[in-house]
C-alpha cells in the first residue's frame, strides 16, 4: 500500500517544467480562441455597416477630413438633410461654410450635368487654400428631372435659392450668404480664392462708390472731367431673407466683375456700382428714375440688370458717352480688356482770343 502511495504521489507532482509546458499550452489555447472571436466579430462588424450603409445611401453624410488644413468636406444628398444640416450650423463656433450644389451621381460614380465634375475638381484645389477650421458641404440636388421642376424647393425656399448647376456659395450664417459663383466662373481659382476668403495682398489701389439713387449718379456724371477712368456697374437690390441680389443674373455677375474691376483697373480707376431697385417691383415700376428720360438722355438708356459699361467722351461734342460691355461676364480674359481702359482724357477748351 506504501509503494502504490507513493507511486501515485510521484505521477500527480507538478515539477516546474511540467507547469510552464501546461502555462503555456493554456495561453496558446487562449489565443486562438481570442483571435477567432475577434476575426468573428471584425467581419460581422463590417458586414452590418455595409447593409446598413446600403439601405442609408440616399441619408447618409458622407465626410472627408484633411487635418494637416483643418478642413472637412461634406457630401450629402437632398434637400431635406442639406437643410437639416445647414440650419443646425452655426458659423461663429464651427467654422467657416461653403456650399458647393451640385447634380446627382449615377451608380458608376458620374454626375448627371458634366461640368459638375469639372467644377468640383477646381473647387475642391481652390478649398485647399481656404482659412483653417473651414468646411465645405457638396449638396446634390437630386435627378434630373427634379432639378427641372421649378417647384423644387431649391429654387423655391429662401435658404438656398439657385437656379443654375453647378453653384458656389459662402455661408454668412443666419440664412445669409454671399460670394456666389455658377458654372464657368467656379474654374477661376483668383474668383474661388475670393469665395473662400484667402487672404491676398491688394494689386491695386481703385475704388468701388455704391449708389442707389439716380439723383446720385446723374450729379457725379455732370462733374466728371474724364481725367480717370470710370465705369458703371448696374445691379438689384438684395433679398431681405437671405442677402443676396434678387436678379439671378445680377447675383451670378456680382463676384467676378467687382473682383476683375479691382485686380485688373488701374490705380486711379472708379467703378460705381449702382444699384437700380431694391425690390424687384420697385424696378418694374414706370416711375423708376433709372429708366426715365432725365437719366436716359444724361448717363445712358438701358432696359436690363446687370449693365456693365464704361464711361467715354463724345469726341465731337464733348458729352458722355457709355460704352457697354455686350460679352458675358464669364469671358474674363476679354472683361480684363475692358477694365484695362484708359481714361478718355479732359475736354480740350479752346483759348481765348
Amino acid at each position: 500500500m506504501k509503494v502504490s502511495s507513493l507511486e501515485e504521489a510521484k505521477v500527480w507532482y507538478l515539477n516546474p517544467m511540467r507547469f510552464m509546458q501546461l502555462v503555456l499550452a493554456t495561453t496558446m489555447l487562449l489565443s486562438v480562441t481570442y483571435m477567432w472571436q475577434f476575426t468573428k466579430e471584425v467581419t460581422t462588424t463590417t458586414e452590418n455597416r455595409d447593409t446598413t450603409a446600403a439601405k442609408t445611401a440616399e441619408t447618409t453624410l458622407t465626410v472627408h477630413i484633411d487635418r494637416t488644413r483643418a478642413h472637412t468636406y461634406y457630401v450629402i444628398r437632398g434637400f431635406e438633410e442639406a437643410h437639416k444640416f445647414v440650419r443646425e450650423y452655426d458659423v461663429e463656433t464651427m467654422g467657416p461654410l461653403f456650399f458647393l450644389f451640385t447634380s446627382d451621381m449615377d451608380a458608376n460614380g458620374t454626375y448627371w450635368f458634366n461640368p459638375c465634375q469639372m467644377v468640383k475638381t477646381a473647387v475642391l484645389a481652390g478649398f485647399k487654400r481656404a482659412p483653417r477650421r473651414s468646411r465645405l458641404l457638396e449638396i446634390q440636388v437630386g435627378s434630373e428631372a427634379y432639378w427641372n421642376d421649378f417647384m423644387n424647393p431649391f429654387r423655391q425656399n429662401q435658404l438656398f435659392y439657385i437656379d443654375y448647376l453647378p453653384t458656389l456659395m459662402r455661408y454668412d450664417g443666419g440664412g445669409n450668404s454671399s460670394a456666389l459663383l455658377a458654372g464657368p466662373h467656379c474654374l477661376n481659382q483668383d474668383l474661388l480664392d475670393v469665395v473662400f476668403k484667402v487672404s491676398k495682398s491688394v494689386a491695386h489701389k481703385n475704388r468701388i462708390i455704391n449708389f442707389d439713387n439716380a439723383r446720385q449718379v446723374m450729379d457725379f456724371l455732370a462733374s466728371y472731367d474724364f481725367s480717370y477712368p470710370l465705369f458703371l456697374f448696374f445691379v438689384s437690390g438684395v433679398h431681405h431673407f437671405n442677402n443676396r441680389l434678387w436678379c439671378p443674373f445680377c447675383d451670378k455677375a456680382e463676384l467676378p466683375v467687382t473682383h476683375l474691376f479691382n485686380s485688373t483697373a488701374p490705380d486711379n480707376a472708379v467703378l460705381l456700382r449702382i444699384v437700380v431697385a431694391r425690390e424687384p417691383r420697385q424696378w418694374y415700376e414706370e416711375d423708376n428714375d433709372f429708366v426715365g428720360d432725365e437719366f436716359s438722355d444724361k448717363v445712358v438708356m438701358f432696359d436690363g440688370v446687370p449693365f456693365v459699361g464704361f464711361v467715354d467722351r463724345n469726341r465731337t461734342n464733348n458729352k458722355i458717352q457709355v460704352n457697354e460691355f455686350t460679352i458675358g461676364v464669364d469671358q474674363h480674359e476679354k472683361l480684363q480688356n475692358f477694365f484695362r481702359q484708359k481714361a478718355p482724357g479732359m475736354v480740350d477748351v479752346p483759348a481765348a482770343v
